[in-house]
């Protein structure tokens, strides 16, 4: 390579390090694996392209260009974007035939969802990674996703892609390699030897999949050994505590942003450190890789949502010292990660997503203290069965028994406002309620009406699902004489 390229490189790596090996040694403590992360960025800084380098340049430049208020983007499946007329047989040539579309209604950032190879039966929608340097076959090749992040850079569109940092397929060379005997390879994994430290880690981390995929590891037949499964059993966790394993799938990251992807989005990222006697998310080392992956990357590295923002709004809170304080969150929306324009239709997938995105939202705020989270839904959730979650009550009382079994009240509460006013408003009280408002309104001269307890008990039959408007409805029937009007 030419001594331009070393200068810039050299340059590049001075205006980082300070920061890129205290987080290094804080993680490892290791000189010559630090040594080989630092070849690795060199080596594949080497291989980037001109056109790559140049764009870097330019990016240099303009820091927050992903900031931009001029982005507009879509994320799409290959499989039903870059399709030919039939269902779900999209490539990646078939996305490049569209790019004319893409600009023409204004596209600018292009998010593919999973396209890397993953085992067919068991890729987890594309996220058990059987090679994160290979494109699924069915998809197209690597040439074909370099060819297509070209004709996005010429069309002034940026690219997007996954990377999944927690785990890889049990179909990777790697866990191959581990089932095959391979010590080095195991220690990429979280492998035991019987079953006394993997029920130690079940006493504090929550399961993912509690219904799917039941607890956090599962038993290796070929090696007679228990692995560590967080998400499902084909998935094994892989083991960051091995420098190996960052220095690793630095390499495969850089790998993807040499063919011209734009942005990384960092997939699972809240799981990839354990700790024993911990919930084993969003651990400080958790930061610190991340941080370390974003220094090392040409590209931009992120894992936004908005369950992080809650999350950096919780640690403002905390540093604060105000205890005693109330966040609502009123639109699920957020939680999501979606838009709220759009009239809410909850399929199985949407109520799944609702409910993974609120145990992501209280493993993101773990450590708080003294701060009350409020979750109010829209009424219609609830009340109607074609569009609602029908899941409702029973997502409910899964949050309920596995957050405030163990900490009621120690950092958040999820309240089920139905079930309060189910408690609270009793026909009994309802008719206290009522009558206590007619003696009131008699002292003003207002005629009114008060209820019986079977008008109470009709009222609550009414509002099954609409508890906490049961004050309003006894009012105006105090108010109206005991009739009751639609």
């Amino acid at each position: 390579m030419s001594k331009k390229n070393d200068l810039i490189f050299a340059e590049r790596l001075a205006a980082a390090e300070d920061e890129l090996k205290w987080l290094y040694m804080e993680l490892y403590d290791d000189e010559e694996a630090y040594d080989y992360f630092l070849t690795m960025l060199k080596d594949n800084f080497d291989h980037r392209k001109p056109a790559l380098k140049k764009l870097d340049e330019q990016r240099l430049a303009e820091p927050d260009w992903y900031k931009r208020r001029d982005l507009l983007g879509m994320l799409m499946y290959v499989q039903a974007f870059g399709r030919d007329g039939k269902e779900w047989n999209g490539t990646l040539a078939g996305v490049r035939k569209h790019l004319d579309y893409l600009r023409e209604t204004g596209i600018n950032y292009l998010h593919l969802m999973p396209i890397l190879e993953s085992p067919e039966g068991r890729s987890d929608g594309g996220y058990a990674v059987s090679d994160f340097c290979a494109v699924d076959p069915k998809l197209g090749t690597m040439k074909d996703l370099e060819g297509l992040a070209d004709d996005c850079r010429k069309n002034g569109m940026s690219l997007c892609l996954d990377f999944v940092m927690n785990h890889t397929s049990e179909d990777h060379a790697w866990a191959k390699a581990a089932r095959a005997g391979d010590p080095l390879a195991q220690s990429r994994y979280f492998f035991y030897d019987n079953w006394d430290i993997p029920n130690e880690y079940e006493k504090t981390v929550p399961e993912v999949f509690p219904q799917t995929a039941p607890g956090n590891f599962s038993w290796c037949e070929a090696l007679g050994k228990v692995v560590m499964t967080t998400f499902y059993p084909y998935q094994w966790d892989l083991n960051y505590k091995n420098p190996i394993v960052l220095n690793d799938m630095t390499d495969n990251m850089l790998f993807l942003c040499n063919r011209g992807v734009d942005v990384i989005r960092l997939d699972a990222v809240p799981y990839i450190w354990k700790e024993l006697g911990t919930r084993s998310r969003n651990l400080p080392e958790v930061h610190k890789l991340v941080r370390l992956m974003h220094l090392a990357a040409p590209v931009k590295v992120t894992k936004y949502n908005a369950r992080h923002l809650l999350r950096s709004l919780c640690e403002v809170i905390r540093m604060a010292g105000k205890p005693g304080l109330m966040v609502i969150i009123d639109d699920l929306e957020v939680l999501l990660n979606r838009g709220s324009g759009e009239a809410m239709r909850y399929t199985k997938t949407r109520r799944d997503d609702t409910y993974e995105s609120i145990r992501e939202l209280i493993d993101d705020i773990d450590s708080l203290r003294n701060v009350l989270f409020l979750l109010c839904f829209d009424r219609e959730l609830m009340d109607q069965e074609s569009i609602g979650m029908k899941s409702y009550q029973a997502l409910w009382l899964r949050i309920q028994n596995e957050v405030m079994s163990t900490r009621f009240n120690a950092f958040a509460d999820i309240v089920d406002m139905d079930r309060y006013g189910e408690a609270f408003y009793t026909p009994e009280a309802l008719v206290n309620m009522s009558a206590r408002l007619a003696e009131e309104l008699e002292k003003e001269g207002i005629a009114a009406q008060p209820l019986s307890v079977e008008q109470t008990r009709t009222l609550k039959e009414r509002a099954a699902f609409g508890q906490l408007g049961l004050p309003y409805m006894v009012n105006r029937m105090t108010l109206e004489g005991g009739k009751e009007n639609g």
